[in-house]
């Protein structure tokens, strides 16, 4: 899973392809962060895994948050769906407009996913 939406960058690059990169998941303070990932695109995303444009944004999940995407029964439920249970919940969370840190030289109001589409 990834998401499609194009981000034009204050450098002057421009890509479209966004995907979940490095994360990290606590049960026992119940906190995760995930850093979204924008490449020039989805080939480029694939050819070049190692090479994003920049992080454009990082999502932290606490508490209550990370009970409502993150605990073992919610993620039990995602098991089937084809890919990592976590990931998703943090593209999902992501596009329901959870408060994303800007990156990239992107302002906060830039920095949304709530438009983008999977891909």
């Amino acid at each position: 899973m990834a998401l499609q939406k194009t981000f034009n960058l204050p450098n002057g690059a421009t890509g479209n392809y966004i995907q979940v990169g490095p994360f990290t998941s606590d049960r026992v303070t119940k906190t995760a962060s995930a850093d979204f990932l924008l490449f020039a695109s989805a080939a480029w995303a694939a050819a070049h895994p190692e090479a994003p444009l920049c992080v454009i944004a990082r999502l932290a999940l606490s508490g209550a948050k990370w009970e409502e995407r993150l605990a073992e029964s919610v993620l039990a439920e995602l098991e089937d769906a084809g890919s990592n249970p976590v990931v998703h919940q943090f593209y999902e969370a992501a596009k329901a407009g959870e408060p994303l840190r800007a990156g990239g030289g992107l302002t906060q109001a830039e920095a949304t996913l709530t438009d983008a589409t999977d891909v």
